[in-house]
């Protein structure tokens, strides 16, 4: 993510820790764009030199608009294929969690011949979300939530049910009752191997900023500068 220096004049000062009572080890110019990590307090822990630094986050403003631009569907591929991970081929030996799966878990079945580029998984990501899957989800979204949820509250879902179709209903049904993961996802025995992938949905739904996956570098190039853009 992606944040805009926004002061009337000077410059805005870049402090070694999150306060004033750090001392200052550099400057950033009005409009300079600079990387963003974790908010602390009122401060934002950037990517500054060799070190990081921290600078006001009253004098920041969010640099979204590649983000804005984005219709839900892209936003939605985005975060499962950020979690999927790309593979050309199918898996070989019918075994493990994502045997059946391949570019960025659309189903083998998908595709007539292999290997497949990464701009043919995307595509037919894209296709199948846009056509079968979020349809699918909105009609349960639209019985418990009405039209409240924001864009991050639907891809958490689209997300968390992407190859579960079977459980987006009582997932959506849970998100509507409970406030905690432990309940709303405790039924779904998740292994300990997609845990994480279910907490960042969990987060994203909660606090209407993305959480991504690892797999960022492996989307498709005009993506890449976007995801980390989004990214918490």
């Amino acid at each position: 993510m992606y944040g805009i220096v926004n002061i009337e004049s000077g410059t805005l000062n870049v402090r070694s820790g999150a306060g004033l009572n750090y001392s200052i080890i550099g400057s950033l110019n009005k409009g300079a764009k600079v990387k963003l990590g974790p908010l602390v307090g009122d401060w934002y822990n950037i990517y500054y030199g060799q070190h990081g630094g921290f600078v006001y986050a009253q004098y920041i403003v969010i640099d979204n608009k590649n983000v804005v631009n984005l219709t839900l569907v892209e936003k939605t591929a985005i975060m499962i294929a950020c979690d999927e991970g790309f593979s050309s081929e199918p898996y070989k030996f019918g075994v493990g969690e994502y045997s059946n799966s391949v570019g960025y878990g659309t189903y083998v079945g998908e595709f007539n011949n292999f290997p497949i580029s990464k701009q043919e998984g995307w595509d037919k990501l894209v296709d199948v979300l846009e056509n079968k899957y979020i349809p699918y989800c909105n009609e349960f979204i639209t019985q418990y939530f009405g039209s409240s949820l924001t864009d991050y509250q639907k891809c958490a879902i689209y997300s968390f049910g992407y190859n579960l179709e079977g459980y987006v209903q009582d997932l959506v049904q849970r998100l509507s009752v409970y406030n905690s993961f432990k309940d709303t996802f405790g039924q779904f025995l998740i292994p300990s191997s997609l845990y994480e992938r279910r907490m960042r949905s969990w987060l994203t739904f909660k606090e209407n900023k993305f959480y991504l996956g690892g797999s960022i570098n492996e989307l498709p190039e005009k993506y890449i500068n976007i995801a980390n853009q989004m990214n918490a």
